[in-house]
């Protein structure tokens, strides 16, 4: 394409075209309901020096029609600064002047670049090569409020004389939590709240073991008064309760744990496992009790 405009954009944008003509497309922009609202020029500047001045005109002309935050991009067709014109003749002093003056009176700056320090390239040789940067992002103190974060970069391409701009608004506060970033945080979460539960879990498995394994010591030092089948049954029974509230393994060949079945698994939730356990803790206070009357009637 060449002397002309065209503008694109995303369906996720909102875009209201105010003024279109062969120097710029003038447009407001949302980017969504909850965002603000802001003006945006895309230019490409009057090409024939003589004339030039028609663009400042025209920009100063755009400046009154909005008071939005303003933001403008394209080729300008001249440089601000003769660092910025490589030739073996130098860029004329009075039309960079125009340049820098129309920008000042529309209250824009030049947002800066990242990469080559031009945007044309001639590709011609020697002497009749030129190198300049003729593109740039340029906006006003309001707009660089809202994308304080705003970065243009000059791409490379080896298909045009003029270099592609990127420009990147970069507003990390406007950006939504990452749907991946959000799964591992709630996944974390689910993962602490079982850890807890297992370790409240094993503390009430560890309890009643101590309990089981003293009615144990009970039965070695009762034999005489009470049938020790009779005390082997109630620590199995008791055991077996254990193993069926907290869906654990026990070894079936324990000293502490005759008659359950090695291998036996249950599956159980944390809560369920938890009421089970208070049942059982229960029960084996009553079944002590039993015994121990039986013992010392």
């Amino acid at each position: 394409m060449s002397a002309g405009l065209a503008l694109f954009w995303h369906e996720s944008l909102q875009v209201e075209v105010k003024d279109v003509n062969a120097r710029f497309i003038d447009v407001y922009v949302w980017e969504s309901a909850s965002a603000p609202l802001w003006h945006a020029t895309f230019v490409y500047g009057e090409p024939r020096t003589d004339q030039r001045y028609r663009m400042w005109s025209a920009m100063s002309d755009l400046k009154p029609s909005s008071t939005l935050p303003w933001f403008a991009v394209g080729d300008f067709n001249e440089a601000l600064w003769q660092y910025e014109h490589l030739s073996a003749s130098p860029s004329l002093e009075g039309q960079m002047a125009a340049f820098r003056d129309a920008l000042m009176v529309c209250e824009l700056k030049d947002l800066g670049f990242q990469g080559l320090p031009i945007t044309y390239d001639n590709r011609r040789r020697g002497n009749a090569n030129v190198k300049v940067r003729l593109d740039r992002a340029v906006a006003d103190d309001r707009w660089r409020d809202i994308f304080s974060d705003a970065t243009v970069i000059h791409l490379v391409t080896p298909c045009f004389d003029h270099f592609p701009l990127l420009v990147k608004l970069a507003r990390e506060s406007h950006i939504a939590p990452a749907p991946l970033f959000k799964q591992l945080t709630e996944a974390n979460q689910q993962f602490t709240t079982a850890v807890t539960d297992n370790r409240i879990l094993k503390s009430n498995v560890e309890t009643l073991r101590i309990k089981v394994k003293m009615a144990a010591d009970m039965v070695g030092r009762s034999s005489v008064l009470r049938p020790r089948t009779t005390w082997a049954g109630i620590i199995s029974e008791l055991a077996l309760d254990v193993f069926i509230a907290t869906g654990l393994d026990f070894p079936g060949d324990s000293a502490c744990f005759t008659g359950l079945a090695q291998g036996q698994q249950v599956q159980t939730s944390t809560v369920q496992s938890t009421v089970s356990l208070e049942s059982l803790d229960n029960r084996m206070s009553s079944k002590v009790t039993s015994c121990l009357a039986g013992m010392w009637p």
